[in-house]
Order: structure tokens, then C-alpha cells, then sequence
């Protein structure tokens, strides 16, 4: 492929990682209650944002020709999206009030590594020594993020473990769901396969609401998750973080997933913790020379564990 032909697609997988930074940032905002509105929990964010994505996918999939995903597949995509629309992306959104942006932007490129270990264990893939390195700078740079000065309030150090717990349980979760997305998505149908994904994940949001909402009566939990829709002042609030996440977001990752190398894409798609630091500073967020070095260290990690892979 020609470096014109990988241009417009490179330039896709760009704005998507800032759109994916642009909505963590907003959706910390918004559960931080800095937007003056009754904040929704985790799972009812993520059924409306995976109910986005999957009108945003189910067009591209009726112009790309309504590819259907074969019978085969369709445990591995199943499985795929309730670990990841379902349990990684709300575990990782009530991280967000808790960790902050950054860090759970960087403990999440996380996946990349355990994913790479997830492969070797399961289909026979094979590590090479630079990818065991890469995997070490990743760790490294994820590490520097995370011991960077903070708040010492006790309250503040508890919010922060609790923050970390889920983004690692959401990171684990990720890591598996690239694994057999990879493995469901290879018989084709990109955008098939992607709409039985988000399908799952909406399905694994109503199972996990009562669960997640602690309470006994089930329609308690389910009209929580419909909040979004009742309330008009709570539906504003959400729709710009959930654009630009689902709507903007996914068609440009997946036109750059068409359009490039999926190791190139990869590593592109992973720049969201470097737009996170520049674009947080429009939130009012400051990050110390670790964070910034840390995740410079992160990302090259990254690009090492793709390109060795």
C-alpha cells in the first residue's frame, strides 16, 4: 500500500483516538457531577452509548452490503462484545471519576500485552524477544503514570484503589475480548460481526444492571438504564460525549482499520492517552513531567509489541 493510500485512513485512526479521549474526558465530567446534572450510573451510560455505536454500525454495515458473520463466529463474537461493549466499557467508565483520564487510559494499553500473552496461550502465538521487551516498556510507562502525585487524602487514596481494581478487572476484560473478536471477526464481516458485538454488549447491560445497581427489584435497575431516555436535561448531557465516542468515533476507526495494516492501526488507535493530556488541559486537568513521560514510554511500547508482533 502506497504512503498516499495510507494518508486519509492514518489521519482516520487519529481523530478516533482524540474522539475516545475527547468522551472519556466527558464522561469523567458528567460523573464527577461538574455538569450541574444527576449523573447516570456506569451501565446506563454504556447501554446508551453502545445503542449509538450500534445504529452508527448498523449503517455501515447496510453500505458496505449486509454482510452477514457466519454461524462459527458467532460464539467468539458474542463472547467478544458482553466482555467488551458489556463489562470492560462500564467497569472502565465508573473507573473514570475514581483513577482519573490519564491513568485509566494507560493501564488500559495494558491489553495490547495481555492480549499478545492471551494469543500465546490460546492459539500457539509466538513471542519474540522484542515483544517480551516492548511489553516491559509498556508496563514501565504505565507505572510512571500511576505513582505521579496526587491527592493523599485517605478518601482520595481509597477512590483511587477502588479506581484501579475496575479499570484492572476492565483491562483483563478487554484483553480477552480482542483475543476471540480477532478469532471471530477473521471469516469476514467486518461490520456484521461488529453490530453482533455491540448487540451483545447491550444484551450483557441489561443482565449485569441488577448486579450493578445492587438491588433486588429487577425494573428498579432497568429504569435506571432507561434514564437517558426520560430525562430530557440528562439525555443533553450525554449526547456530546456519546457522538463523538460512538457516532464519529467507531466509523473512523473502522475506516482506518479497513484502510491499514492492522499492527499500523493498532498503534494509532492507542494514542487516545497522549490526546487525553493535550486535550485535558481544556478541562482543567495538570499532569507532572511523569505522566507525560510515562505515557510517551507507554505508547512506545505499544508501537514495539505491534511492530515485533
Amino acid at each position: 500500500m502506497s504512503l498516499p493510500e495510507r494518508f486519509l485512513p492514518a489521519i482516520a485512526a487519529l481523530c478516533a483516538a482524540a474522539t475516545w479521549a475527547l468522551s472519556s474526558l466527558l464522561f469523567r465530567r458528567l460523573l464527577r457531577r461538574e455538569g450541574g446534572v444527576r449523573p447516570p450510573s456506569p451501565g446506563a451510560l454504556n447501554l446508551f452509548k453502545n445503542s449509538l455505536a450500534a445504529l452508527a454500525i448498523g449503517v455501515l454495515w447496510v453500505l458496505d452490503g449486509a454482510e452477514l458473520p457466519s454461524r462459527e463466529s458467532l460464539p467468539w463474537l458474542i463472547g467478544s462484545g458482553l466482555l467488551g461493549f458489556s463489562i470492560g466499557d462500564t467497569l472502565y467508565i465508573a473507573a473514570l471519576p475514581r483513577l482519573g483520564v490519564q491513568r485509566a487510559s494507560m493501564v488500559v494499553l495494558l491489553q495490547v500485552p495481555l492480549a499478545a500473552l492471551l494469543a500465546l496461550a490460546l492459539f500457539g502465538s509466538r513471542l519474540s524477544g522484542g515483544v517480551v521487551l516492548a511489553m516491559l516498556v509498556v508496563l514501565v510507562g504505565v507505572l510512571l503514570v500511576l505513582v505521579e502525585a496526587g491527592d493523599n487524602a485517605p478518601h482520595a487514596r481509597a477512590e483511587r484503589r477502588r479506581g484501579l481494581t475496575l479499570v484492572l478487572v476492565a483491562t483483563a476484560a478487554y484483553s480477552i475480548n480482542v483475543v476471540i473478536g480477532h478469532h471471530g471477526l477473521a471469516s469476514g464481516a467486518l461490520f456484521g460481526g461488529s453490530l453482533v458485538r455491540v448487540g451483545a454488549g447491550m444484551i450483557g447491560a441489561f443482565l449485569a444492571a441488577p448486579i450493578e445497581e445492587r438491588v433486588v427489584p429487577v425494573k428498579h435497575a432497568f429504569a435506571e438504564l432507561s434514564r437517558p431516555l426520560r430525562e430530557r436535561a440528562l439525555l443533553r448531557a450525554l449526547l456530546p460525549a456519546i457522538v463523538a465516542n460512538s457516532v464519529i468515533g467507531l466509523p473512523l476507526f473502522h475506516y482506518a482499520l479497513r484502510g491499514l495494516e492492522p499492527g499500523i492501526a493498532a498503534v494509532l488507535c492507542s494514542t487516545a492517552p497522549l490526546f487525553t493530556l493535550l486535550i485535558g488541559r481544556f478541562f482543567g486537568e495538570r499532569h507532572g513531567a511523569l505522566a507525560w513521560l510515562g505515557t510517551v514510554v507507554g505508547f512506545a511500547g505499544i508501537a514495539g509489541v505491534v511492530y515485533w508482533s
